[in-house]
């Protein structure tokens, strides 16, 4: 069944596969909802349901009681994003309107340009990036603007964490903000890695899919050790987006410096293999990666990441072995690739 979970999950799907043959018995629509909840792509897979030709291979009346338990998720998850939207925009003319250099990063931005509509990719709160000389700053602005500081628990070495997090209300609902200087979050992990402003944006300031890459596999492997398919599946977004180009001397430049090289290479492999992506595989043999080792793919398995939502003490020791594993790893440079292609002139993505 989790062939056509995934199939489901597709962003781009054009329609089912005549392989995919089940019976509505062995998916219960309540369970099934509650995984792709967990998974963050519930928009995705009431889009795609919406699509007739899934009554070929299920009943209609599997298919309607599947949308009845999406739509009042699907609502609630839109209004609380336009309420996101709204208030994101208004942080960052309060930012910008100070000379802080930010970019809005994850959510809205993956929304918008990595998805055939911005309403099928969900998030949960506002995420801004700035320069770490301007950290303090920005802090002070977002609290002039009504944000109030939000910590759940104290931290440790709360003086060198990469993020510091505020709460702020628009329209009755409760919004989270998080102002970041530097993506990797763990001061322990930031020994290994280090990924900042400056080193996602291109020459002229601008955030592209190179950029975007780094900061998906980043937040997805080191925040939360893969285990949301939603953040795969923007990484598989940003592959399909760079598969006609990608800037291959600015992605190892920025894969060197950042520390980024193990992580980046797992979430190639496990978007690569979790969703038979060859342009996953095709830049990661770009950009000269090997696979990680047979140890690694076996602790961090596709599989683990599909029963994410069915937590167990083994899975959870399997994770934080991996982000041991960065911890105590840093990496060297690696080669630059060279580009064999015919020179032409560079696509937008």
């Amino acid at each position: 069944m989790d062939s056509l979970f995934l199939a489901l999950c597709d962003p781009e799907s054009s329609g089912p596969s005549s392989r995919y043959r089940f019976s509505t018995q062995d998916l219960i629509p309540a369970e099934l909802c509650k995984k792709a909840a967990f998974h963050g792509v519930h928009s995705l897979l009431l889009a795609n349901l919406k699509n007739t030709a899934w009554q070929d291979i299920a009943s209609r009346e599997w298919c309607e009681a599947m949308q009845k338990e999406l739509t009042p998720i699907v609502r609630a998850d839109r209004a609380r994003c336009l309420a996101l939207r709204v208030q994101g925009e208004r942080i960052l003319q309060v930012l910008r309107a100070g000379s802080i250099p930010v970019q809005l990063i994850k959510g809205a931005d993956f929304a918008d340009h990595l998805y055939p509509r911005p309403e099928l990719r969900s998030f949960t709160d506002i995420d801004l990036l700035v320069r770490p000389e301007d950290f303090q700053s920005a802090q002070d602005l977002l609290r002039d603007c009504g944000c109030q500081p939000h910590q759940s628990g104290a931290l440790k070495h709360a003086e060198t964490y990469g993020e510091t997090a505020f709460t702020c209300k628009l329209a009755g609902l409760q919004l989270r903000v998080e102002l970041h200087w530097n993506l990797v979050n763990s001061p322990a992990l930031q020994k290994a890695m280090s990924v900042t402003l400056n080193d996602l944006l291109d020459g002229h300031g601008a955030l592209r899919h190179e950029g975007r890459l780094l900061l998906a596999a980043i937040h997805a492997g080191t925040g939360h050790q893969f285990d949301r398919l939603k953040f795969l599946l923007d990484l598989r977004q940003i592959f399909r987006g760079l598969r006609k180009q990608a800037d291959l001397p600015w992605l190892s430049e920025r894969i060197t410096r950042t520390g980024c090289r193990q992580v980046l290479a797992m979430a190639c492999w496990l978007t690569e293999n979790l969703f038979q992506c060859n342009d996953a595989r095709r830049l990661r043999l770009q950009l000269g990666m090997k696979p990680p080792s047979l140890l690694w793919r076996r602790v961090l398995s596709p599989s683990l990441i599909l029963r994410a939502h069915q937590p167990n003490i083994a899975d959870a020791l399997r994770k934080n072995l991996y982000r041991q594993h960065l911890k105590k790893n840093p990496v060297g440079p690696i080669p630059m690739p060279v580009d064999t292609s015919p020179a032409k002139q560079r696509e937008p993505l």
